[in-house]
């Protein structure tokens, strides 16, 4: 009996020891993806700064800083499409919530600006808001205000809506409690950078290429009949 309860230990301890090499061995790993999804642009001086809907928490405010530093010289709030709760007015619309704390930031209302054109409903909406924006003001540079693991998906769906070379800079405001090099301590960091790798992914799905998704189809699809064409004449 005791032996066999020695036994027992020793295996949970070379589990536990096996598992803390494999955590130590992921760190890097994921510190790494964190840094990919965090690519934000340095900071440089832009005429309108359009702050990403989302968390209200830390971009308006990031926003509203650049604005009395003097990297900013106006901001820019898409309109989202109204939620049930909005249109019964339960709870404002999150662009009035944003204008409120700009204002209460120090911002003034002048340099404050609700882009109408376009009803938002995702990222590709808000960045087609100020697409549609910027051709008033083709001379004007712009930027983009968000959380720093959502600047990979904001700039891959910039480059697709502005075009490589007319793009704007996306700058990453951090995240409250964990960021790029430590997101996978906490479980809001690991919501976060989960959901937000499955969203880019989903976002190449429908916003990529259509030629490359077509190649990588014909190939699955070639290698799937190999290898059944493999297991059922193999003999």
């Amino acid at each position: 009996m005791r032996l066999a309860v020695q036994r027992w230990i020793l295996r949970l301890a070379v589990a536990l020891v096996l598992a803390g090499l494999l955590w130590g061995g992921l760190a890097p790993m994921f510190g790494a993806a964190g840094g990919w999804l965090a690519c934000s642009s340095p900071l440089q001086p832009v005429n309108y700064l359009l702050i990403m809907p989302g968390d209200q928490s830390t971009r308006p405010f990031a926003a509203a800083a650049l604005v009395r530093q003097g990297w900013a010289d106006a901001v820019l709030i898409p309109r989202n499409i109204e939620s049930p709760s909005v249109q019964d007015q339960i709870v404002p619309p999150a662009h009035e919530i944003t204008c409120r704390v700009l204002a209460l930031r120090g911002v003034p209302p002048e340099r404050i600006i609700v882009l109408d054109q376009v009803q938002s409903n995702s990222s590709w909406d808000d960045l087609r808001a100020l697409a549609e924006f910027l051709t008033e003001h083709p001379e004007a540079s712009a930027g983009v205000i968000t959380n720093d693991y959502h600047v990979r998906r904001t700039r891959w769906t910039a480059r697709r809506v502005f075009g490589r070379d007319a793009m704007p800079l996306v700058f990453g405001a951090p995240t409250d409690g964990f960021g790029p090099d430590d997101w996978w301590h906490y479980r809001a960091g690991v919501w976060l950078y989960g959901a937000e790798f499955a969203k880019l992914i989903a976002y190449w799905i429908i916003y990529g290429e259509p030629f490359v998704w077509l190649v990588l189809i014909l190939t699955a699809i070639l290698v799937l009949l190999a290898c059944t064409r493999r297991f059922l004449f193999k003999g």
